[in-house]
């Protein structure tokens, strides 16, 4: 299905999830680790089997009261998903939390991820049994901001 969005929600506890042309979530999952680290070589094979047509990640930075250590890790996660799309020469482009968030209507509420995810994408249920699941929630919402709101127009 080559005409898909694959939206990841950033961290070493983060989540993508797969849009399809029929405007569906066809998978959703945690970004794969190996030990304390984003496993970007399973990453590049998530990516391409899911074949996508356009890659987005939520812009991440510095949040008020993180620790240095884990500001660090962080970073480094989103950095891979970064390198993983250029090593795949796969188009892609951030958004930031802010921006999608007051678009989607849920604002910082965790829960609320989960419970619009499952509103908009009842197909998606399955994935978002757990409170912690708020990461593949929020993956999905990406995904569906992106879908409306940028997805690039096919020239003539």
């Amino acid at each position: 299905m080559p005409n898909t969005i694959f939206a990841i929600d950033p961290g070493l506890n983060g989540a993508y999830a797969v849009w399809g042309e029929d405007g569906k979530i066809q998978e959703v999952g945690d970004l794969p680790r190996f030990s304390k680290h984003l496993n970007g070589a399973m990453l590049a094979k998530i990516i391409a089997v899911a074949n996508p047509l356009f890659c987005v990640i939520e812009q991440v930075g510095a949040r008020p009261g993180q620790g240095v250590s884990s500001t660090f890790n962080f970073g480094c996660a989103y950095g891979v998903c970064i390198g993983t799309f250029m090593a795949l020469d796969m188009p892609f482009d951030t958004v930031t939390p802010g921006t999608w968030k007051r678009e989607m209507g849920i604002g910082k509420d965790k829960e609320r991820a989960r419970q619009k995810a499952v509103q908009l994408h009842p197909e998606a249920a399955e994935f978002l049994g757990r409170k912690l699941d708020h990461n593949r929630a929020e993956a999905i919402l990406l995904a569906h901001y992106w879908s409306r709101r940028k997805m690039p127009v096919e020239e003539v």
